[in-house]
């Protein structure tokens, strides 16, 4: 068969074999959504609301509440969560640290609330939520990490997500020139 019988011009040929090279680069540029954890486990965090404290000092004080969504690819055991600083230290609002303490887990989609004897238990695929009271002090943006651990077949997992809690000052917002997009660094003496 020749080429000139299923291509009768030059310029059908190079727009076919174009649409073919670049059809596939389109169909990756799109957004995926995942319905599963990405690894063992995974870790979402939203942030609900920021509220400035009424006894704390005129508004350096408040509470930012996190929603936290965990999702297990894998069976797991004896979850549980810890609030840290970004550096890895456990979170302190002021001189006092915080302590998590009882959690309140519920299923996503609005299911009853579970009372676990030593932290609750997924099966693969299964998804649990709280919302975290977490304290803040200081007017800044404030980065709150929260780790999860648990146990599953293989040893222990864990995972970890970072939100950024905005308390008496706007969110910075990035310098993005369309090709880059970054914040500016805020250096203090």
């Amino acid at each position: 068969m020749k080429l000139e019988a299923v291509f009768p011009s030059a310029r059908a040929a190079w727009a076919l074999l174009l649409a073919l090279l670049f059809i596939p680069a389109l169909v990756r540029a799109t957004p995926v959504h995942a319905t599963e954890a990405m690894g063992d486990l995974e870790l979402e965090l939203r942030l609900l609301d920021v509220t400035p404290s009424a006894s704390g000092r005129a508004g350096a004080a408040g509470v930012a509440r996190i929603e936290v969504v965990v999702q297990a690819a894998v069976a797991t055991e004896r979850l549980r969560l810890r609030v840290l600083r970004p550096d890895g230290t456990p979170w302190a609002a002021g001189s006092r640290l915080y302590d998590i303490g009882q959690i309140a887990w519920s299923r996503p989609d609005g299911g009853e609330p579970l009372e676990p004897d030593g932290g609750p238990s997924l099966a693969p695929r299964e998804a649990l939520r709280t919302i975290l009271t977490i304290p803040v002090m200081g007017k800044m943006v404030h980065e709150i990490v929260v780790e999860a651990v648990g146990t599953g077949a293989s040893g222990t997992l864990r995972t970890e997500n970072v939100v950024r809690v905005p308390f008496g000052v706007p969110m910075p917002v990035p310098d993005d020139d369309g090709e880059v997009a970054g914040f500016r660094l805020e250096v203090r003496p």
